[in-house]
């Protein structure tokens, strides 16, 4: 294992101080030696940790005998013994170490004829210092990192985002795109990185970077496909699988420094483990991390399967306490990763470094043969599409929900499976998929123009070649989320602590031979991996193989809420996290408080804003250090936001579907109200557009189309909850209506009206009939008399409260109206606007925009009208 760096352009050797100090950011890749070469054209360095010849013969960077090409490379070559022998003749090796086949073979073969014969883990760059080009290439899997920035014909790369970022001027700019996709997803997926022109090379690619004229051509030299199924009995299958993994195993086990199994329990490490302890001609040692709660702990289950093999097995115990390294764990990755389970890893690493240099582990297995819940909901529901309309199952899955826990989870799951395609079922997200609109402020929003991340996971489902649903989610899982979160995670994890990890269950031949098995064999009724249980059931305890499946994490959501809380606060409620503009300050207050009273679990997105914050702080603002603890928040004074003003505003309608000044005013207010630290609730007659149109602020309770009973009864529905969960709740009226069937649900929270004019005696004037205007009045006169406050726009309304509900004069507040000046202004003069609207230039000109209704009281303006024409003879009055 490595760390990899270069910089590609004419005068490259100048940069050769600000290489070194990039290059030793990853000294934790590679603490046994560090090596650079410079040319003019190039200046490439690396740092090693040695595990097969540890002589200084595999010094990196690696000169090719005549001086022409030069190689660094990070990983391991499994096949590399007989590439060597299809090398030897008119090849002279200089070492025996695993990666000088690359020098030799990139000169017989090509850079592409190379990467297609390899088969291990690996990211690499070899420079041509003849023609000067650069080839690099990632392996299949994506265990092994590369990023890098091209810029006309110049082009830096290396193995992390810390190191890269060090070569270029400045801290690089955020993508929005790629905060969105971390958002949603909880990693950055390939080829994106968090920062715009940087690029992750996709696993399975290579680049050729031709620095004379810039050129750069990008290609992947390898897919799987899943369209040839094998005929092979279910018992050939499992046999063909057994010496394939066994040989998997074999090959990784060389090495000439200590070897170690990482082992949780489960099927695919427990299976390496006995497979490893029958080929190895060393004792072999495993690690293990649990927890203190017995719910999440599994190392009963890693001592049956050591006490079976006779492995001597190492423990460890995570408890919340450790979590306070996060921003150190956070640093090693570079940009933002929110799986929970990169501090468990963590720690796990680092444990097992005093024992190991080299771990196996069991990565890949659920990917390839079928352990998650997305293929076996893919088959379970495949029959329930066939036969019921999307309408009704769509409905159903509204019905049903997500339950959080308990019996009705799982028909959550098959009903919310089901509700679409198995394509929008595959393309299902995480944290914040569900909630963008309500978390994201207009501005993030905007910044995307309409890109959405999903995009990333549909093209991948509809490049899949697989036979069916199950094939083509399998093929999605390991194309997205095992390069960009599992295989991540596990190489960070690891390399942080200078150890490497290896993945049996990730060979090149397992993985083309997995995605030939058949649904039929390979989720056997409903079981989930099948096969790789019916291998792992002759060397396995069976009571270790037949149990309830559990990822290896931490009980986030509990510590969030409980020890870990004081640390969310700081970090997430307050400006600094607010001022970056990703996530609205009234979102993650309504988030943290349902949270930490139980009233939901928001765990996943609390603690993917934590670790985005945490990042920001070590990467853009570099106000923490690699090495602080999340102490470090709680010892520095914050600025902090003044606690909001909770607000549950009541509307009449939504202007975009209904204009009307009332409807205008609400329309506006729920828009900016949140920019002044106020939190919308709202509720108003309309359709699904206005939670579309206000982020989830506002809920329609029912059509303004429809009968006013059930209007009314879906607005005490909606209301009353709010109001029984929130008791620091203001009521703001806009429209007595809807105010009233709440009134009796309000309890002590303050009512606000904002008083637009006497419902009732507008009626009046309508020529409404009596019983109807007496109507209006009485519910006007039930909700004023209830009121705290008033808001009026001007002095004559106050003396109608006055007047004609006897409000005191001290409840109310007089707001007149503004204009927008910036809306309406323009640079064109008076003159010249007036010829382009067909205007006089020379009559003076009155304009009023209303309504032409009664109420408006046009009666009024047609006598204001004369009385102004007795005395400007010439005036033009125009109503709009």
């Amino acid at each position: 294992m490595c760390g990899i760096i270069g910089v590609i352009r004419e005068g490259a050797a100048e940069a050769r101080d600000r290489l070194v100090v990039a290059r030793d950011l990853m000294w934790h890749r590679g603490p046994d030696d560090a090596g650079l070469w410079c040319s003019n054209h190039a200046c490439i360095g690396a740092r090693r940790l040695s595990i097969i010849d540890l002589s200084a013969a595999g010094h990196q960077p690696m000169v090719s005998a005549d001086g022409t090409l030069v190689l660094v490379f990070n990983g391991e070559i499994y096949n590399h013994r007989e590439l060597r022998r299809e090398l030897e003749p008119g090849c002279v090796f200089a070492s025996a170490t695993d990666f000088e086949v690359l020098v030799h073979g990139y000169r017989r073969w090509g850079g592409e004829g190379l990467v297609r014969r390899l088969d291990g883990m690996f990211a690499f760059a070899i420079w041509d210092e003849t023609t000067r080009t650069l080839f690099a290439a990632r392996d299949r899997a994506g265990k092994k990192p590369f990023f890098f920035r091209r810029d006309g014909r110049t082009m830096q790369f290396a193995s992390t985002l810390n190191a890269l970022s060090a070569l270029l001027p400045g801290t690089p700019e955020v993508d929005p795109a790629a905060i969105d996709a971390f958002l949603v997803y909880q990693s950055v997926p390939a080829p994106l990185s968090v920062f715009r022109g940087v690029q992750q090379l996709e696993p399975a690619h290579f680049l050729e970077f031709q620095s004379d004229r810039g050129d750069c051509r990008i290609a992947r030299y390898w897919s799987v496909s899943y369209a040839h199924k094998t005929t092979a009995s279910e018992d050939e299958v499992v046999a063909q699988t057994d010496a394939l993994v066994r040989t998997a195993v074999r090959r990784r086990l060389e090495s000439e420094v200590p070897v170690g199994i990482f082992l949780s329990g489960g099927v695919d490490s427990s299976l390496i483990a006995a497979l490893a302890a029958q080929e190895s001609s060393r004792d072999l040692e495993a690690v293990t991390l649990g927890f203190d709660e017995p719910e999440f702990d599994e190392r009963r289950y890693a001592r049956a399967v050591t006490g079976a093999l006779g492995m001597r097995l190492h423990e460890e115990t995570l408890r919340p306490a450790l979590v306070a390294d996060l921003p150190s764990i956070v640093w090693h990755y570079g940009q933002p990763l929110a799986d929970v389970s990169i501090v468990p890893n963590h720690y796990l690493a680092q444990a097992a470094r005093r024992w190991m240099t080299v771990a196996l582990n069991g990565d890949g297995g659920d990917e390839l043969f079928g352990g998650y819940a997305r293929p076996l909901l893919a088959r379970a529901t495949a029959p329930y599409r066939a036969t019921m309309p999307e309408s009704w199952r769509r409905g159903l899955a509204a019905a049903v929900g997500m339950p959080e826990s308990g019996p009705f989870r799982r028909v959550g799951m098959f009903t919310n499976a089901g509700a679409g395609s198995a394509r929008e079922s595959f393309v299902y997200g995480r944290a914040f998929r569900d909630f963008r609109l309500q978390a994201y402020p207009p501005e993030f929003l905007a910044t995307l123009a309409g890109a959405q991340p999903d995009d990333l996971y549909r093209a991948v489902w509809d490049a899949a070649d697989g036979v069916d649903d199950v094939d083509r989610a399998l093929e999605g899982d390991f194309r997205t989320y095992l390069p960009d979160q599992l295989l991540a995670k596990a190489d960070r994890a690891s390399m942080a602590h200078s150890l490497e990890a290896r993945s049996p269950l990730l060979d090149r031949a397992l993985i083309e031979y997995a995605a030939t098995i058949p649904t039929s064999i390979r989720l056997r009724g409903y079981q989930t991996k099948h096969v790789l249980k019916a291998v792992a059931e002759r060397y396995v305890p069976s009571f270790v193989l037949h149990r309830p499946k559990r990822g290896f994490v931490m009980p986030a959501s509990r510590w969030l809420r409980g020890e870990l809380a004081p640390y969310v606060r700081a970090a997430l409620d307050n400006r600094t996290f607010y001022d970056r503009g990703w996530v609205r300050p009234e979102f993650v207050r309504r988030v943290l408080a349902e949270h930490f009273t139980g009233v939901r679990d928001w765990g996943e997105q609390i603690w993917t804003m934590l670790v985005l914050e945490v990042w920001a702080r070590l990467v853009l603002d570099r106000s923490l250090d690699r090495d602080a603890r999340m102490d470090a928040f709680l010892q520095r004074p914050e600025r902090a936001l003044p606690a909001p003003v909770r607000t549950l505003q009541i509307g009449m309608e939504w202007f975009p579907e209904k204009p009307g000044g009332l409807n205008r005013v609400y329309y506006e207010l729920m828009r900016h109200l949140p920019d002044v630290n106020v939190e919308v609730h709202g509720l108003v007659a309309g359709t699904d557009r206005v939670a579309r149109d206000s982020n989830g602020n506002v809920e329609a309770f029912a059509p303004y189309s429809g009968s006013l009973a059930p209007r009314l009864l879906a607005a005490r529905r909606l209301g009353q909850p709010l109001l029984r969960a929130n008791p620091d709740l203001v009521v703001v009226s806009h429209f007595a209506l809807y105010t009233a069937p709440l009134l009796d649900s309000m309890g002590g929270h303050p009512l606000v009206v904002h008083f637009q004019g006497p419902w009732g005696l507008e009626g009046k004037v309508e020529r409404q009939s009596e019983v109807v205007v007496r109507t209006k009045s009485t519910i006007e006169q039930k909700v004023y008399a209830r009121a705290d406050s008033f808001i009026v726009l001007s002095p004559p309304f106050a003396d109608i409260l006055v007047q004609q509900f006897g409000v005191s004069r001290e409840k109310i507040h007089v707001i007149p109206g503004g204009v927008d000046v910036p809306r309406y202004d323009s640079a064109e003069s008076r003159e010249a606007c007036r010829e382009r609207l067909g205007w006089p230039a020379d009559r003076p000109i009155v304009l009023t925009v209303r309504r032409l209704t009664r109420r408006m009281g046009l009666d009024n303006l047609i006598a204001a009208t004369l009385a102004i024409r007795a005395q400007i003879p010439d005036i033009l009055v125009l109503v709009a």
